[in-house]
């Protein structure tokens, strides 16, 4: 089993505790972690109301960000993820920057992709989307939403 796999099932085996927490704060109009398909469609309906709660790149939580550099830094993916994107300009500076020591080049494309303009987390599940890469996007669907 590989990493991404193993955050997945991390995610799953929280799942009914985060979905409680959800819940019960969905009444109070608090932000809380989205778990589910319908939970997602109706936080999303919240972030056109809130602009607090933005589709935008730096609302998305650094757990989340984390776990989806543990799938992308492996082979390379990030390179492609970053051409889905639309930032090939990117990628020789991204390898630069992360050569010879621990630093993840996927952290460091989100890090740069949330400067751009037109960056959103629905742009980013996309590109993703569009890898096939579904470990990825059931990683942002159920992310923490502040």
């Amino acid at each position: 089993m590989n990493d991404a796999e193993t955050l997945l099932e991390e995610t799953d085996s929280i799942t009914p505790r985060v979905t409680r927490v959800s819940i019960s704060e969905s009444d109070d109009e608090q932000p809380g972690p989205s778990t589910s398909t319908s939970r997602s469609q109706r936080r999303r309906s919240e972030w056109e109301r809130n602009p607090k709660l933005s589709d935008s790149v730096c609302n998305l939580d650094y757990l989340t960000r984390i776990r989806v550099s543990k799938i992308f830094d492996d082979q390379c993916k990030w390179q492609t993820l970053a051409q889905k994107l639309d930032c090939d300009h990117m990628i020789e500076l991204i390898s630069i920057c992360s050569a010879g020591d621990d630093s993840s080049p996927t952290m460091i494309l989100l890090d740069q992709f949330e400067q751009l303009q037109d960056s959103s987390i629905s742009r980013l599940r996309d590109g993703m989307s569009r890898m096939n890469e579904e470990s990825a996007v059931k990683l942002i669907d159920s992310r923490y939403v502040y």
